[in-house]
C-alpha cells in the first residue's frame, strides 16, 4: 500500500468515528468545525512531506506523511472523548456567603490561561472563565465556619500555552473582602495579576511557570506570609510604603536594592529598614530564585 493510500484510508476512518461520536452526541459539530478549521494545514504538511520523499529508496520515510496527518487527530479526538468537545468558551460560576463562614479558602489551578483577581464586596466567590474547549472543573467544600473552593483549569491544549493563539483565554476571579481569605494559586504559562488590596488575606502562595506576575497588596492581617515560587517570572509586588518587608530564600539582593525599600542583609534574609517599626508586615519566601523582582510603594 502506498503512503497516500494508507493516509487517506486511516483519515476516512478518523472522519467517520468523529462524526459517529457527533451522532451519539458525544462530541458537536461546532467542535468538527473548529478542528477542520485549526488542523486543516496538517494536510498540506503531510502532502509535501510524502511528495519529499516520494523516491522508491526513500518510500520508508513517506510513510510518516500518515502520523504527521493522523497522530494530531487521534489525539484531539482521544482527548476530546475524554474531557468533552463542545467548543463552548465561558462559563460563569458564583458562590453566595452563607452566615456561618467565617473564612474561605480559595484555591486556583491554571494551565495556560490569564488570571485577574480582584476583590468584590457583593459577591462570596465570582468567577467569568473564558476558556480553549474544556470548562473549568469547581469543587467546593461547605465546612461549619470555612468554606473550600477549588477551580481547577481542565483546557486540555494546555501543552501550547505558549502560543499566542492559545493563550489569549482568561479568568477573572473576585472574592468577598468581609472575611479571612487564604490564597493559593498555581499558574499557568498565562499573564497573572491579583489585587488583594481589599482582602482580608491570611495566606498567599503562588507557583508555576506564569513569566508575568503583578502582585498588589495591602495586608490587613499583622503580619502576612507569603510564598512564591515563580522561577520563569517577572514579579512586580505594588505595597504601602508603610509596610515592613522581610524576603527570604531564593531572593537575588541586586533585585531588592533597586526597589523603592532599603534593605538591610541578615544572612539569606533581606528586611527592610522599617521592618521592626513596621505596624504592618509581609514575609516573602521566595522558593525558587525569580527572573527578577520588584518592589513599588504605593
Amino acid at each position: 500500500m502506498s503512503p497516500s493510500l494508507l493516509r487517506n484510508a486511516l483519515f476516512l476512518i478518523w472522519l467517520g468515528v468523529f462524526v459517529l461520536f457527533i451522532n451519539l452526541d458525544r462530541l458537536t459539530w461546532s467542535f468538527f468545525w473548529w478542528v477542520a478549521l485549526t488542523f486543516w494545514p496538517l494536510l498540506l504538511i503531510s502532502w509535501g512531506w510524502e511528495k519529499i520523499f516520494s523516491a522508491k529508496n526513500l518510500r520508508p520515510v513517506a510513510y510518516l506523511s500518515t502520523f504527521i496527518l493522523i497522530g494530531p487527530l487521534g489525539y484531539v479526538l482521544a482527548t476530546a472523548l475524554t474531557n468533552g468537545g463542545t467548543h463552548e468558551n465561558y462559563y460563569e460560576y458564583s458562590l453566595d456567603k452563607k452566615p456561618g463562614w467565617h473564612k474561605l479558602d480559595l484555591t486556583l489551578k491554571l494551565r495556560s490561561n490569564d488570571l485577574y483577581l480582584s476583590s468584590d464586596p457583593n459577591r462570596f466567590v465570582y468567577g467569568d472563565f473564558d476558556y480553549l474547549l474544556a470548562r473549568p472543573d469547581v469543587n467546593f467544600t461547605d465546612k461549619p465556619e470555612a468554606a473550600e473552593v477549588t477551580i481547577s483549569d481542565r483546557d486540555w491544549f494546555w501543552p501550547l500555552g505558549r502560543w499566542r493563539a492559545f493563550r489569549d483565554r482568561g479568568w477573572s476571579v473576585s472574592v468577598t473582602d468581609s472575611v479571612p481569605v487564604a490564597l493559593s494559586i498555581k499558574t499557568g504559562r498565562g499573564d497573572v495579576e491579583i489585587d488583594a488590596r481589599s482582602l482580608q488575606l491570611e495566606k498567599l502562595s503562588v507557583e508555576g511557570p506564569a513569566e508575568d506576575v503583578l502582585l498588589k497588596l495591602a495586608p490587613k492581617a499583622k503580619d502576612l506570609n507569603a510564598k512564591l515560587a515563580l522561577s520563569k517570572a517577572d514579579i512586580v509586588i505594588n505595597l504601602p510604603d508603610s509596610v515592613g518587608i522581610e524576603a527570604t530564600g531564593k531572593a537575588d539582593w541586586s533585585d531588592l536594592t533597586s526597589s523603592d525599600w532599603r534593605f538591610t542583609q541578615k544572612g539569606n534574609t533581606f528586611v527592610s529598614e522599617n521592618f521592626d517599626r513596621a505596624r504592618v508586615s509581609v514575609r516573602f519566601e521566595f522558593s525558587r530564585q525569580p527572573e527578577s523582582v520588584e518592589f513599588r510603594a504605593e
